[in-house]
C-alpha cells in the first residue's frame, strides 16, 4: 500500500469520526423518542398506531439515509 493511500485512508476515517461525532446528539435524541414510544407501547400491552408506525418508519428512514450517505 501506498503512503497516499494510507494518509487517503486516515483522512477518510478522520471524517468518519467527525461525522459520528456530529451525529451523536441527534441520534441520542432519536433513541430517547423511539425507546419512550416503545415502553409506552408495552406498558399499554399494545402495537403501534398507524401514525406511531410512521413516526417509526420515519426515523428508520432517516437513519438508513444518514448511513448512506456517508
Amino acid at each position: 500500500m501506498s503512503t497516499a493511500t494510507i494518509v487517503t485512508m486516515i483522512f477518510r476515517a478522520l471524517d468518519i469520526i467527525v461525522d459520528v461525532i456530529n451525529m451523536a446528539p441527534k441520534a441520542k435524541a432519536q433513541y430517547a423518542s423511539v425507546s419512550a414510544l416503545v415502553r409506552q407501547m408495552g406498558n399499554e400491552n399494545r402495537d403501534p398506531t398507524p401514525e406511531e408506525w410512521a413516526a417509526l418508519d420515519a426515523v428508520t428512514e432517516d437513519n438508513h439515509n444518514r448511513i448512506q450517505n456517508s
